[in-house]
């Protein structure tokens, strides 16, 4: 039987929302070219698994009476790769006919590539989160798909296993001239070993549950919102002065993600409950979540740059303290910090980082720089709001907004909103 070797995740792995990121990078091409842009895709593909091996394994499930997981896969994972696993990872090209995916890519891209046209089972290449009973869901998988007139690749990381700065991570590598790395039993097992050791420095507590984000019985809708870039800093501006006014010395500082999330965390609000909370429920709240990277925050020598796990926590509104306490620990390995289980929870996210540029993001197949980046799935079961990567240029911030029919068309008819949108899709 082949050698397994395993992976173990870390706490802060452990306790994110047992889902898949997913993420599509649209490119347009030129038919002439397009056997080569897929040869090359495969050949990227397979270049990453050499130097990521753990991309290749299954993520397993291991019964535990001190987990309480909400929702796929309970229990405490942890992923287990083999050789063959490695030797064998082959990504999906498929060709979309006409009939199947009535829109070409020029239909997408005159209308600011829509996320609801990405809503399609024919685009992803697994289901948008891991089946609770499944005894191993994959870690990594990439689909392209050749539509008329361009290239949809999608791309599914399980989000235990590593966060967007995980993902971005990929993208670099398939869009870098790095050659393969040899991989061996004893590569395999030097790499498991290592990766295990350095996710376990962010276990120094307790393991903390499982966290969730506002879900609903019906299918939602997903829409764009760019926000105006300008706009966004002069409010960030005016709401710094008036705090600096209040307070005489400058112990607040307000970013633009942190206005953005405030007027996000208002128009969610007012149209969930465009009446007030009800009056059997007038207790109820709708707490605003955002990951804070504590990447940085930990000595130089706990983690490697190119560390590839989740290394973050949720804060939240009701608890800001939480940000003060990581702002100020030289390692927060220890610091007892934990992701809370919530069920009324905005969360907003920032894929603001990811790359855009050919250099970064081009893959390796020779189609230049992507045009568009959205977040791709099967359905949208899961609520929040994502800030995409886009370029400072362009003037805005885009936005992904996912929540149910009712809540988006309030929210697109809010005037306030819209007052700081420049346009959507």
């Amino acid at each position: 039987m082949a050698r397994k070797h395993i992976y173990h995740l870390s706490s802060i792995d452990q306790s994110l929302v047992r889902t898949y990121i997913r993420y599509c990078l649209c490119f347009p091409y030129d038919p002439n070219h397009m056997d080569t842009a897929i040869s090359s895709f495969h050949n990227f593909i397979e270049r990453i698994i050499t130097h990521l091996p753990i991309l290749a394994g299954g993520i397993r499930s291991v019964p535990d009476a001190d987990s309480e997981s909400l929702a796929a896969q309970p229990g405490r994972l942890e992923v287990h790769v083999g050789l063959q696993e490695v030797s064998n990872f082959r990504a999906t090209v498929r060709y979309i006919d006409y009939d199947e995916v009535w829109y070409t890519y020029l239909f997408l891209a005159q209308t600011r590539m829509p996320p609801a046209r990405l809503i399609n089972q024919l685009l992803t290449p697994l289901p948008d989160a891991p089946e609770k009973d499944a005894l191993s869901s994959p870690v990594f998988a990439a689909q392209a798909n050749i539509i008329k007139d361009g290239l949809l690749v999608a791309l599914y990381l399980h989000h235990s296993v590593a966060n967007v700065h995980g993902l971005g991570q990929i993208i670099r590598l398939m869009s870098s001239n790095s050659v393969p790395r040899a991989i061996s039993d004893e590569t395999l097992r030097t790499d498991a070993a290592t990766q295990s050791e350095l996710r376990a420095r962010l276990s120094g507590h307790k393991q903390p549950k499982e966290t969730s984000q506002l879900t609903g019985r019906e299918v939602g809708t997903s829409r764009v919102l760019a926000f105006d870039l300008a706009t966004i800093e002069k409010t960030k501006d005016l709401m710094n002065e008036r705090f600096h006014d209040i307070y005489e010395e400058e112990i607040i500082h307000i970013s633009a993600f942190d206005c953005l999330a405030a007027i996000l965390w208002k128009a969610v609000s007012c149209a969930s409950w465009p009446q007030g909370p009800p009056e059997d429920d007038s207790g109820r709240f709708l707490k605003l979540t955002i990951p804070v990277s504590v990447r940085n925050r930990l000595p130089s020598s706990s983690l490697p740059k190119d560390y590839f796990g989740n290394a973050l926590v949720h804060a939240e509104t009701h608890s800001m303290s939480k940000i003060a306490t990581i702002n100020s620990l030289e390692d927060v390995s220890e610091a007892g910090i934990s992701n809370r289980s919530f069920d009324t929870n905005l969360v907003v996210t920032s894929w603001a980082d990811l790359p855009t540029g050919e250099r970064d993001a081009g893959l390796g197949l020779g189609l230049g720089a992507p045009e568009w980046g959205r977040k791709i799935g099967r359905a949208n079961t899961g609520y929040g709001c994502i800030v995409l990567p886009g370029r400072r240029e362009e003037g805005v911030w885009k936005v992904q907004v996912t929540f149910t029919e009712e809540v988006m068309a309030r929210m697109l008819a809010d005037e306030g909103l819209m007052k700081f949108v420049s346009w959507v899709a």
